[in-house]
């Protein structure tokens, strides 16, 4: 059954808040800043033909807004890097968390095979300590008797020996006690014999027993420990996952954005070199279309980085951005 989520306190709020910004700082690096900041240039620069030569200062104004791109470009790679390095550790673990579970695994058809044979042993142990028992209780039982009927044939003794007086000898043979049989010396030997045994098999059955019970905890033990392993492995797997999808988003965008970058620069080299009409008019045309793309793949990385995000935990969020 699922319990209900407590309400977030005021300080868990704006820890939440606080991590909000966090996102917020890293995706104005990685994309708003230089999308606005590229925008805003263009929108000061007057209406012109498309093919009206760059004046110098409107080339290092996009000079200027390039130096701003490579820079948001460089904090980008550093977290793809970040995300990179990430999925490697979680491989890594996630490969020796698999190994970890194997040697679980093993370990625990070993210990089960223990467990078979331990109980087995405690069965055997446990038989023999019933069987010693009954015998024992038998011959104490016997014993018992005969003391009963040895102490009433002596007290028969003493009447009989009383009523007759000095003819008192003659009540000795018709009363013969059990020790003429030599019954109780027996019974009290095979009593004592008896003891002994049941002594060393309680002592054998309780070992065993020990032995079955610290087996029985190593399995637990074990069977935790892989539960446990399969567990983080699971949760390796699904970062692996989330990262990988991350991953998969963003690295192509930078790789496009990076190569976009490189166009435009080489268009405002070639803007600040070319010396003809035709030649000037021709790169404007170029800058500025590269400029527009420019604007448009930065802004559109917006939803790139989002879609990113989504796909990750609050905590891998928190290591890379």
């Amino acid at each position: 059954m699922t319990e209900p989520a407590p309400k977030e306190s005021s300080s868990e709020r704006t820890r939440g808040r606080s991590f909000g910004a966090r996102i917020r700082r890293g995706a104005a690096l990685l994309t708003c800043s230089v999308a606005l900041a590229i925008a805003v240039g263009l929108s000061q620069t007057p209406v012109r033909a498309a093919d009206e030569a760059l004046t110098t200062e409107q080339i290092a104004d996009f000079e200027s807004k390039l130096a701003q791109a490579r820079e948001a470009q460089t904090d980008a790679t550093k977290r793809l890097g970040c995300l990179d390095q990430q999925d490697q550790q979680l491989v890594i673990k996630r490969d020796q968390d698999q190994l970890r579970l194997g040697e679980l695994v093993r370990r625990k058809n070993e210990v089960e095979a223990t467990l078979i044979r331990q109980k087995a042993e405690y069965d055997g142990y446990k038989s023999e300590f019933d069987q010693v028992n009954q015998r024992f209780g038998a011959a104490r039982s016997r014993l018992y008797q005969l003391q009963q009927i040895e102490e009433a044939k002596q007290a028969a003794l003493r009447k009989c020996s009383a009523e007759f007086g000095f003819l008192g000898f003659l009540c000795v043979p018709a009363l013969k006690t059990a020790e003429l049989i030599g019954a109780i010396p027996e019974t009290e030997k095979l009593v004592a014999e008896e003891s002994r045994r049941l002594a060393d098999a309680v002592a054998a059955r309780d070992a065993a027993a020990s032995r079955y019970r610290e087996s029985e905890a190593a399995f637990a033990a074990n069977d935790v420990a892989a539960a446990a392993a399969n567990k983080e492995i699971k949760a390796a797997e699904a970062s692996i996952s989330a990262l990988d999808k991350a991953l998969a988003i963003l690295r192509p965008s930078i790789l496009d954005n990076k190569k976009l970058l490189d166009d435009f620069a080489d268009a405002l080299n070639e803007a600040k070199a070319v010396d003809t009409a035709d030649g000037r008019g021709r790169t404007a045309r170029r800058v500025r279309d590269l400029a527009k793309r420019v604007v448009t793949a930065l802004q559109g990385a917006n939803t790139l980085l989002a879609n990113s995000k989504a796909a990750l935990a609050k905590y891998q969020l928190t290591t890379c951005f």
